[in-house]
């Protein structure tokens, strides 16, 4: 007689989501993968084909009729879905809808970011040029936004989405459980209107041991070094840090700035004071950053938007690096799982200078103040409740 965790192990999962490859959003993915395997799970994986339109980025026919098929074709008990709307849209969730009035099936979903309640998955918005980050008090929402900071046309298309699927179609209610990596993005989904059961499972992080030894503590005295990883693009804060940087930081210091984006040229043409450097290293293999990164004094991640749950400052304080990031969402919360972590405000630069005098005192002193909740077998176990949960068909969550 087989017992109950036999038969668990002979579930069946799909996996869906833009892309395999990437960073982010995308290694979690595979993390997931890899965690359902060494759950004896069977696992399937349906990405797209990284095309669209601007018709398909709306809602894919093509994507529609090939998820309904593969999920016919597969009668998987689980579905894993994750980042979906740039290549595969909202369409996918249609095929879902369609799949489950005459089949059985189990709709997770891991938020990477704001998707669901807004427009902008940055949970940003733009007036007069500026960026500006939507009020996290209910009922302040508006569609009557631009979206997007490329053109009227590309926010159009954005709030077009969003509206049809989410709005008009409601087909967001076949997600039967939600995956939140940070309580900040669950507190969000709840200020607006998310009835759906969320549950906080951090994402996996690789905390190997480094290969570094930890360095005495000198106060700052001729150059203090800053590292930045990720993603080179706009709403990472890079060109206002380093503008402030550049205007209340009088000791010598360098920035070292290591991924791609569209943001690379527009800091290449920044002009410093003579104390202050930046050096661009491109792109590097994840697994290489934690051991690349200890030699640097002080980890930034300055983003302007409201960060759900950013691994780069799990990432770094295992380095040994402290953290100094702006105080708010995700990135707030995350920095407070590290010893010593350090916040500025871009509305009161001055007081920067004393937070990067503090950070310094504790280069390479850094630490993880749990690194259970980000383990891979930790990620497995959590997973695995969620798949087993007896979870009732969601509700509706529209955005007031």
């Amino acid at each position: 007689m087989q017992n109950n965790n036999d038969a668990i192990h002979k579930k069946t999962i799909l996996h869906v989501a833009d892309s395999l490859n990437g960073g982010g959003a995308e290694a979690v993915f595979r993390d997931t993968i890899i965690a359902t395997e060494s759950l004896g799970y069977i696992n399937h994986v349906y990405v797209s084909d990284g095309k669209t339109s601007f018709m398909s980025y709306i809602y894919s026919m093509k994507h529609k009729r090939l998820l309904l098929a593969e999920l016919k074709k597969l009668k998987p008990d689980i579905l894993h879905l994750q980042n979906f709307y740039h290549y595969l849209s909202p369409s996918v969730l249609a095929a879902i809808k369609i799949y489950k009035k005459n089949h059985k099936l189990h709709v997770v979903f891991t938020a990477h970011d704001y998707h669901l309640i807004c427009p902008n998955s940055g949970f940003q918005y733009f007036e007069g040029g500026l960026r500006k980050n939507i009020s996290l008090q209910r009922g302040t929402f508006r569609y009557l936004r631009r979206y997007d900071r490329r053109s009227v046309a590309h926010s159009l298309l954005k709030t077009a989405q969003h509206i049809l699927n989410y709005k008009f179609l409601k087909n967001h209610q076949v997600i039967d459980d939600i995956i939140s990596p940070s309580f900040f993005l669950k507190k969000v989904f709840s200020l607006y209107n998310i009835k759906t059961n969320v549950t906080v499972i951090r994402n996996p992080v690789g905390l190997q041991d480094l290969n570094t030894d930890l360095k005495d503590t000198v106060y700052p005295s001729e150059m203090v070094k800053f590292v930045f990883f990720g993603r080179v693009t706009e709403e990472k804060g890079l060109f206002e840090f380093l503008n402030l940087l550049n205007e209340c930081f009088t000791i010598s210091c360098e920035v070292h700035v290591y991924g791609e984006g569209t943001e690379l040229d527009k800091l290449k043409c920044l002009k410093f004071r003579k104390e202050m450097s930046i050096f661009f290293h491109g792109f590097q293999k994840r697994d290489d950053i934690p051991n690349i990164i200890s030699q640097y004094d002080i980890f930034i991640l300055p983003s302007l938007w409201y960060e759900n749950a950013p691994i780069s400052i799990i990432e770094a304080a295992k380095s040994g690096l402290p953290i100094l990031v702006p105080n708010y969402g995700g990135l707030q919360e995350m920095a407070k799982l590290t010893k010593y972590h350090y916040f500025f405000e871009y509305e009161n630069g001055i007081t920067l200078p004393h937070q990067i005098f503090d950070a310094y005192k504790h280069r390479h002193q850094n630490y993880i103040l749990d690194e259970e909740p980000f383990s891979m077998k930790f990620y497995a176990q959590e997973l695995n409740k969620i798949y087993n949960l007896n979870s009732p068909q969601a509700q509706d969550f529209g955005v007031n």
